[in-house]
């Protein structure tokens, strides 16, 4: 605004131009935004400006509208030590976070559509899954991934394994099939980005079904925009947490191979790091060492991470395992191959502890009858890294055929009794 008044631009006339004139400072890191802000700030007529000069560079907002500058909010603290303040809330106990956006990624094929649907129905009922409390809210399922088909059989299948009832939903859940519709929530193009038709039908359908539970079926089908920008990445998770005030949301993700291969520990999330950034919780189901299914929060906002919870197939539906099992089982397991081992070994047949030898343990142990089925390589190999760690098993020394020495595994006395 000085601009415009300076004594250098006397006489000109033309006010846009003085305005143009001015100069960014870039190492200041000061802007004509800036400018604005402080001439707001100061009490100038910027409505005013813009009514009269079409050049004016931004629409002011209406202090009544809570957009642009205005939005911004004082945060009172004065009464902070005596207000009843209410700590964050959990849909899924320490996993899920009430009335935020989560995010929930994994690589494909690892079961996050059903897992996704099955966590709509524990909502949609109340019920406790894996161990954890779960808030029952009203729930709907945007899915843009799989068909009406497709989700009423597993829908079925969920509800018979788990035996509930549709009378237990009571009207809880909601699905809907976007397959066949254009489900583009958020869209870039030569003329900017933000929400579309299909996000304001949607808002619209929460909102007609009071929904408070919103999953997201998949982020992919959903943001038609660069998902390395972090501007539009970040503008696209806030839009959801805008939905529906107060609306939990739950949106799927897809993780690149790199990712899926590192597992457990790796950052579940792919693109711009405002994946991460702005979303309060994230979630990631990988397949661990092990072979089986692991659900692991990577990131919580408002408190510690969750414990991982781990799910396997029962009957083509996914199931979470109860605490403990885990190690109950492997323990089970490591006791009939640790067995194996020393049978084989009293005969003087020897199971190599190299993982390219041809008498490596999965070459050798599977045709035992006693071999546990349910074991592949990864999870023998990792059994047997286990019980080497725990002092179960240890490495030998021995001449091979070629009289070239050789190492094998060797049982410690005891170490395979029940």
């Amino acid at each position: 605004m000085n601009a415009a008044r300076g004594k250098k631009y006397e006489g000109t006339g033309d006010t846009g131009t003085r305005w143009k004139s001015y100069k960014i400072d870039r190492d200041a890191k000061v802007t004509r935004a800036h400018l604005l802000f402080m001439a707001d700030m100061r009490g100038a007529p910027l409505p005013e400006l813009k009514a009269r000069y079409k050049w004016f560079p931004i629409s002011v907002a209406d202090p009544a509208s809570g957009s642009g500058l205005s939005a911004i909010k004082c945060v009172p603290i004065h009464d902070v030590l005596r207000a009843n303040i209410l700590a964050p809330e959990y849909l899924l106990d320490l996993m899920i976070l009430m009335g935020e956006v989560n995010l929930l990624a994994g690589h494909g094929g690892t079961g996050k559509s059903y897992l996704a649907l099955i966590l709509a129905v524990f909502v949609a009922i109340g019920r406790a899954f894996g161990g954890l409390k779960v808030a029952r809210r009203r729930v709907l399922f945007f899915s843009c991934e799989d068909s009406g088909d497709v989700l009423r059989y597993r829908l079925l299948r969920i509800l018979q394994h788990y035996g509930i009832g549709l009378d237990e939903l009571d009207d809880y859940l909601v699905i809907l099939d976007a397959t066949g519709s254009d489900p583009g929530l958020y869209r870039e193009d030569r003329s900017g980005a933000g929400t579309t038709q299909s996000y304001e039908d949607l808002q619209a359908l929460c909102i007609k079904h009071s929904t408070e539970f919103l999953v997201i079926d998949n982020a992919s089908d959903v943001f038609d925009a660069n998902e390395i920008s972090r501007p539009r990445v970040r503008a696209f998770l806030r839009s959801l947490r805008q939905l529906v005030e107060g609306m939990t949301v739950l949106i799927l993700s897809h993780v690149d191979k790199a990712t899926a291969k590192a597992r457990g520990g790796a950052e579940g999330y792919s693109g711009s790091t405002a994946w991460n950034n702005s979303v309060r919780s994230r979630l990631l189901l990988y397949m661990d060492d092990a072979g089986r299914i692991k659900l692991e929060q990577q990131k919580n906002n408002y408190g510690k991470c969750g414990e991982p919870i781990l799910l396997d197939w029962e009957d083509g539906v996914l199931v979470p395992l109860p605490p403990g099992s885990d190690e109950r089982a492997q323990q089970a397991d490591m006791g009939v191959v640790l067995g194996l081992i020393k049978e084989m070994f009293d005969r003087d047949e020897f199971i190599a502890s190299a993982n390219n030898s041809s008498d490596r343990a999965w070459h050798k142990l599977p045709g035992h009858p006693d071999f546990p089925k349910h074991l592949n390589n990864a999870r023998l190999n990792a059994l047997l890294r286990k019980a080497e760690t725990e002092g179960k098993l240890i490495k030998g020394d021995y001449q091979g055929a070629d009289r070239k020495p050789r190492k094998r595994w060797v049982v410690v006395a005891g170490a395979s009794s029940p």
